[in-house]
């Protein structure tokens, strides 16, 4: 190959040429076809040497090799330097057969034979003429084979053989082969084969990294164009865009940014839905290959654009992907995997709450759903959910956003230090207090705090960004009430929020615990003070949007006197008691759940005080005698 321009080649050999568009690489020239002579019916990069006929009944192309030998330009045997080409020829393809016979396996050996064997020019050319160079061709152990495996040749073109690698450059890892017919007279649609045997998993010749947006492609000639521009990490399925394993799924089960960019027709589209109703809207965005040629893809992209398709270019196509919204007409079909992982994956029961009690009568925090907690003030809300928040952050492993928009963010670390050193942390050394804090900042635990009211959208945002950069699972909003504007407004600004946490769980498997507020609570008839009264769901402000779009209801209750005197057991603990209102989910239940109250920890705990109760409701468990 030489290293003068298209032009100065045509000059010297008397070639007609005319000047066509003009690029970052260089210009395009249109010709006479070489092979079918049509005047200028052929169009080359002045550059790249890269070439194709442009006329229906010829579409001819190749490298500037290709183009020499098909005008009859023949090298000669000596080389300016006196070196015998033909003989150095013959020595390079014996050393080529040497490496051959010492392979391991037939990935070596066909990855060999691309690079070495006369008869795989023509694979060699298909690569070139795609765009793909050989250093990433080599990277992902590309490889050429005459005949398929045990069989005669049919013809002389032979087969791009892909491996596909679980360990990238391990050629002993490969799980399975994808075959690339390179016959011209073979149909589109019958070009890629597989081997018979070896596993249906994803094509990434650099592996995947969860740290940084996974790319999900089309094809493998699509995987091998993205690395082309320097983008590392790509994939694609090796049964095509029209269907998806559980097997890729757990191979992205640790991918929070995962970014769909299928061809751009019909079919892309509809398996970029499909990935995303079986890995859920929260971590995948969809986006969109800049292409003219349409139904394009990223190989068109890479041909279209030449060395204009790099990391700055790739990085743009990934900022602009989108989150798709979850609406049209879907097959049953399409959610198969969901439902499996829901049936036998962490889907499958609730995430423990931390409480066994609770949990035989909940069933667990269910990924997408809302719970709301209520209560009378001073009753316990705010312990049980910070409770409930650091198991799950601690215990459980999710990361946990919590929203304290009562008592700030100082009073809620101050809880959780509470709630762990099991008295008021004004009692602690300072050493102390701060391993404590230490301990809970290495907990994926997250705070969030704003002034702002009424910002529905800001909320969508936030929540989303959590769970997408953080890997939330775990919400808790503290109060309701608190994020919307007091007043004219008020109901519709529940309605909303309301709306938009319920629609927040489904999209990103989340648990949101909202915790919801009384309106003025009425006295029981013939009681002397409002103490004691269990709160139902319908005395919440904005009953109807909050009881609309809630999956659990839980109000908390604690007993007390109307003179505040002391209301703990022999034991020194008090009793609190949980109300399921409404547990949506049929593997729930309603009813109650008896706790123990720690006061100065600030702690529910677990206890069967079944003998505290009768069948008319809670009966208060005084030290002093009850009057």
């Amino acid at each position: 190959m030489t290293t003068e321009t298209v032009e100065s080649y045509f000059r010297r050999n008397g070639v007609k040429y005319k000047r066509m568009s003009s690029g970052a690489y260089g210009v395009n020239l249109s010709f006479d076809c070489p092979q079918c002579g049509k005047k200028n019916k052929a169009t080359i990069n002045n550059a790249t040497w890269l070439w194709q006929c442009f006329s229906g009944s010829c579409d001819a192309k190749g490298n500037e090799l290709v183009l020499k030998r098909e005008r009859g330009d023949i090298y000669d045997i000596q080389g300016n330097d006196g070196i015998d080409l033909e003989r150095l020829r013959n020595e390079q393809f014996a050393e080529a057969l040497a490496a051959r016979a010492a392979a391991r396996n037939d990935v070596e050996r066909w990855a060999l034979d691309l690079w070495s064997h006369p008869l795989a020019e023509g694979a060699r050319d298909y690569l070139a003429g795609r765009g793909i160079s050989r250093s990433v061709a080599e990277g992902a152990c590309l490889g050429w084979s005459h005949a398929w495996p045990g069989r005669e040749p049919m013809h002389d073109y032979g087969m791009l053989m892909i491996p596909v690698l679980t360990e990238p450059g391990k050629t002993e890892t490969c799980a399975m082969v994808k075959v690339r017919s390179l016959n011209p007279d073979v149909p589109k649609s019958d070009r890629y084969r597989r081997l018979a045997g070896g596993e249906s998993v994803l094509y990434a010749p650099n592996g995947i990294d969860p740290s940084k947006p996974i790319v999900l492609v089309g094809g493998e000639i699509d995987v091998l164009s993205v690395i082309q521009s320097q983008w590392m990490n790509v994939c694609c399925p090796t049964t095509g865009e029209g269907s998806w394993s559980d097997v890729y799924t757990k191979q992205l089960a640790a991918c929070p940014d995962i970014v769909i960019i299928y061809d751009n027709d019909q079919a892309g589209r509809d398996g970029s839905q499909m990935v995303v109703n079986t890995l859920g809207i929260h971590r995948c965005r969809i986006g969109r290959w800049p292409t003219t040629i349409e139904g394009g893809d990223a190989n068109d992209v890479l041909k279209e654009h030449l060395s204009e398709f790099d990391i700055f270019m790739m990085q743009t196509i990934v900022n602009d992907a989108s989150v798709p919204k979850m609406a049209g007409i879907i097959k049953p079909g399409s959610l198969r995997d969901r439902i499996h992982s829901m049936l036998s994956g962490e889907l499958a029961m609730g995430w423990p709450t931390g409480w066994a009690d609770l949990d035989a009568q909940l069933g667990g925090w269910r990924p997408g759903e809302v719970t709301v907690v209520t209560g009378d003030t001073g009753c316990g809300k705010t312990s049980f959910t910070s409770q409930a928040a650091a198991y799950q952050a601690e215990h459980v492993g999710h990361g946990v956003l919590y929203a304290p928009l009562e008592m700030g963010p100082v009073r809620q670390m101050m809880k959780w230090m509470r709630q762990r050193a099991k008295c008021s942390p004004r009692k602690l050394e300072r050493s102390v207090a701060d391993g404590y804090i230490t301990k809970l900042a290495d907990l994926p635990l997250f705070i969030f705090y704003t002034r702002e009211k009424g910002n529905i959208e800001a909320w969508r945002n936030t929540f989303w960004y959590a769970r997408t950069r953080l890997n939330v699972r775990f919400v808790v909003l503290d109060h309701l009430h608190a994020s919307v504007n007091v007043g004219k407004g008020e109901r519709e600004e529940l309605e909303g929020m309301s709306q938009m946490l319920a629609e927040v769980a489904v999209d990103t498997d989340m648990h949101i615990i909202n915790v919801a507020h009384p309106h003025q609570l009425s006295t029981p008839k013939g009681a002397k003070d409002r103490d004691n009264v269990i709160v139902q769901l319908s005395d919440l402000k904005g009953t109807s949007a909050i009881k609309q779009f809630t999956d659990n209801t839980l109000s908390v209750w604690r007993g007390r006197k109307a003179d505040r005197s002391k209301v703990v057991g022999n034991d020194g603990y008090g009793t609190s008691i949980v109300y399921l209102l409404k547990v949506r989910d049929e593997d729930g239940m309603e009813g109650r759940v008896p706790f123990r109250y720690d006061v100065e920890a600030a702690l529910m705990l677990d206890d069967n005080v079944s003998s505290m109760f009768t069948n008319t409701g809670p009966k208060q468990h005084w030290t002093e005698t009850d009057d």
